[in-house]
Protein backbone atom coordinates (compact mmCIF):
# COMPACT_ATOMS: atom_id res chain seq x y z
CA UNK A 1 0.00 0.00 0.00
CA UNK A 2 1.44 3.40 -0.94
CA UNK A 3 1.17 6.17 1.60
CA UNK A 4 1.40 9.94 1.82
CA UNK A 5 2.28 11.60 5.11
CA UNK A 6 0.75 15.03 5.61
CA UNK A 7 2.08 17.32 8.31
CA UNK A 8 -0.65 19.84 9.09
CA UNK A 9 -0.18 23.45 10.06
CA UNK A 10 -0.39 24.85 13.55
CA UNK A 11 -3.18 22.94 15.30
CA UNK A 12 -4.20 25.82 17.53
CA UNK A 13 -4.82 28.08 14.51
CA UNK A 14 -6.68 25.49 12.44
CA UNK A 15 -9.22 24.91 15.19
CA UNK A 16 -10.10 28.59 15.52
CA UNK A 17 -13.50 29.24 13.96
CA UNK A 18 -12.19 31.99 11.66
CA UNK A 19 -9.58 29.67 10.12
CA UNK A 20 -11.20 26.24 10.33
CA UNK A 21 -13.38 26.82 7.24
CA UNK A 22 -10.41 27.82 5.09
CA UNK A 23 -8.34 24.94 6.43
CA UNK A 24 -11.16 22.52 5.56
CA UNK A 25 -11.40 23.95 2.03
CA UNK A 26 -7.71 23.22 1.61
CA UNK A 27 -7.20 19.95 3.47
CA UNK A 28 -10.31 17.98 2.47
CA UNK A 29 -9.86 18.27 -1.32
CA UNK A 30 -6.17 17.49 -0.83
CA UNK A 31 -7.05 14.26 0.99
CA UNK A 32 -9.50 13.40 -1.82
CA UNK A 33 -6.72 13.91 -4.35
CA UNK A 34 -4.51 11.49 -2.42
CA UNK A 35 -7.26 8.86 -2.36
CA UNK A 36 -8.15 9.31 -6.05
CA UNK A 37 -4.48 8.79 -6.96
CA UNK A 38 -4.48 5.49 -5.06
CA UNK A 39 -2.71 6.52 -1.85
CA UNK A 40 -3.59 6.06 1.75
CA UNK A 41 -2.67 9.05 3.85
CA UNK A 42 -1.83 9.75 7.42
CA UNK A 43 -2.02 13.21 8.96
CA UNK A 44 0.46 14.28 11.58
CA UNK A 45 -0.44 17.13 13.90
CA UNK A 46 2.27 19.65 14.62
CA UNK A 47 1.79 19.00 18.33
CA UNK A 48 3.22 15.48 17.88
CA UNK A 49 6.52 15.26 19.74
CA UNK A 50 7.99 12.55 17.54
CA UNK A 51 10.52 13.58 14.91
CA UNK A 52 9.25 13.78 11.33
CA UNK A 53 11.31 10.75 10.32
CA UNK A 54 9.72 8.62 13.06
CA UNK A 55 6.42 8.69 11.14
CA UNK A 56 7.89 7.44 7.86
CA UNK A 57 7.25 3.80 7.05
CA UNK A 58 8.27 1.56 4.15
CA UNK A 59 4.96 2.49 2.48
CA UNK A 60 5.60 6.24 2.65
CA UNK A 61 6.22 7.57 -0.85
CA UNK A 62 5.58 11.30 -0.45
CA UNK A 63 5.67 13.77 2.38
CA UNK A 64 3.45 16.86 2.33
CA UNK A 65 3.46 19.73 4.77
CA UNK A 66 1.62 22.98 5.27
CA UNK A 67 2.84 26.00 7.24
CA UNK A 68 4.32 24.81 10.53
CA UNK A 69 4.13 21.23 9.23
CA UNK A 70 6.18 22.25 6.16
CA UNK A 71 8.75 23.92 8.36
CA UNK A 72 8.96 20.81 10.50
CA UNK A 73 9.65 18.62 7.47
CA UNK A 74 12.42 20.88 6.25
CA UNK A 75 14.06 21.03 9.66
CA UNK A 76 13.77 17.31 10.52
CA UNK A 77 13.55 15.20 7.34
CA UNK A 78 16.79 13.63 6.10
CA UNK A 79 16.28 12.20 2.60
CA UNK A 80 19.27 9.82 2.71
CA UNK A 81 17.78 8.12 5.79
CA UNK A 82 14.54 7.41 3.88
CA UNK A 83 15.40 6.30 0.32
CA UNK A 84 11.84 5.08 -0.30
CA UNK A 85 10.46 8.62 -0.14
CA UNK A 86 10.04 9.79 -3.74
CA UNK A 87 9.30 13.44 -3.09
CA UNK A 88 8.39 16.31 -0.80
CA UNK A 89 5.63 18.89 -1.29
CA UNK A 90 5.36 21.87 1.00
CA UNK A 91 3.15 24.92 1.33
CA UNK A 92 4.20 28.16 3.02
CA UNK A 93 7.12 27.13 5.25
CA UNK A 94 9.00 29.62 7.44
CA UNK A 95 11.61 31.65 5.61
CA UNK A 96 14.22 30.33 8.04
CA UNK A 97 14.15 27.02 6.13
CA UNK A 98 15.52 28.38 2.86
CA UNK A 99 18.86 26.57 3.20
CA UNK A 100 17.20 23.20 3.95
CA UNK A 101 14.83 23.63 0.99
CA UNK A 102 17.59 24.55 -1.44
CA UNK A 103 19.76 21.63 -0.29
CA UNK A 104 16.98 19.01 -0.53
CA UNK A 105 18.03 16.67 -3.34
CA UNK A 106 14.90 14.66 -4.09
CA UNK A 107 11.94 15.70 -6.28
CA UNK A 108 10.15 18.56 -4.55
CA UNK A 109 7.45 21.18 -4.94
CA UNK A 110 7.11 24.41 -3.02
CA UNK A 111 3.91 26.46 -3.18
CA UNK A 112 3.97 29.89 -1.56
CA UNK A 113 1.17 32.36 -1.05
CA UNK A 114 2.24 35.87 -1.95
CA UNK A 115 -1.06 37.65 -1.37
CA UNK A 116 -0.61 38.05 2.38
CA UNK A 117 3.21 38.36 2.26
CA UNK A 118 3.77 36.91 5.71
CA UNK A 119 7.13 35.42 4.70
CA UNK A 120 9.92 36.47 2.34
CA UNK A 121 10.45 33.64 -0.14
CA UNK A 122 13.18 35.25 -2.22
CA UNK A 123 16.04 32.82 -2.58
CA UNK A 124 13.85 29.71 -2.32
CA UNK A 125 14.67 27.78 -5.48
CA UNK A 126 11.92 26.49 -7.76
CA UNK A 127 9.06 28.02 -5.78
CA UNK A 128 5.61 28.34 -7.28
CA UNK A 129 4.14 31.67 -6.24
CA UNK A 130 0.37 32.03 -6.04
CA UNK A 131 -1.58 35.19 -5.38
CA UNK A 132 -3.75 33.53 -2.77
CA UNK A 133 -4.27 33.22 0.97
CA UNK A 134 -2.37 30.90 3.28
CA UNK A 135 -4.83 28.05 2.61
CA UNK A 136 -4.66 28.36 -1.21
CA UNK A 137 -8.45 28.31 -1.30
CA UNK A 138 -8.68 30.27 -4.56
CA UNK A 139 -5.92 28.51 -6.47
CA UNK A 140 -6.86 24.83 -6.25
CA UNK A 141 -7.30 24.76 -10.03
CA UNK A 142 -3.64 25.74 -10.37
CA UNK A 143 -2.25 23.62 -7.53
CA UNK A 144 -4.05 20.31 -7.93
CA UNK A 145 -3.08 19.49 -11.54
CA UNK A 146 0.59 20.03 -10.62
CA UNK A 147 0.23 17.84 -7.52
CA UNK A 148 -1.53 15.09 -9.44
CA UNK A 149 1.26 14.91 -12.03
CA UNK A 150 3.86 14.90 -9.26
CA UNK A 151 2.41 11.94 -7.33
CA UNK A 152 1.34 9.76 -10.26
Amino acid sequence: MKEILFFKGKYEIITLREFSGMAKQFYEPLYELFKSAGYTYKTIETISEEKAGDHISEQTMYIFGHSKGATRILKEFVARDHPGVKGVVIFDPKQTCKKQWNELRIPKLLFVSIKEQTQNYSGFQDRIELNDNHYFSNSKNQVFPVLKKFIL
